[in-house]
């Protein structure tokens, strides 16, 4: 992916500064591609070198869980809290991901 179609991030500001926010667009990037590559990001690594999402959480299930809902509910409705890779990780129905480290000494 280049960096003109990477999703713009933010960093919260002074008190969680190992937090990162980043808004997906769930018809282009599904929901296990958009933790790891979050989680990625707050630590500065590549996406393909972080541990695979299955250790943590079933990829397949957290993508079923954010298929578009009958109108009848809201998309708020719909978030996760898990961890991956030392970071405590919400995944939310309108596309936002948040990062925030678990463990502050740990790295992986």
């Amino acid at each position: 992916m280049s960096d003109d179609e990477r999703p713009a991030d933010r960093r919260i500001p002074a008190e969680a500064p190992e937090t990162i926010h980043v808004t997906y667009d769930w018809s282009v990037t599904s929901p296990s591609v958009a933790v790891v590559e979050t989680v990625a990001r707050a630590m500065d690594r590549e996406p393909m070198a972080m541990i695979p999402l299955h250790e943590s959480v079933d990829p397949d299930a957290l993508d079923a869980l954010f298929q578009p809902l009958p109108e009848d509910r809201s998309p708020t409705d719909v978030s996760i809290l898990m961890t991956y890779a030392g970071y405590a990780v919400t995944v939310r129905y309108t596309g936002d991901v948040t990062a925030r480290r678990a463990d502050p000494g740990r790295t992986e």
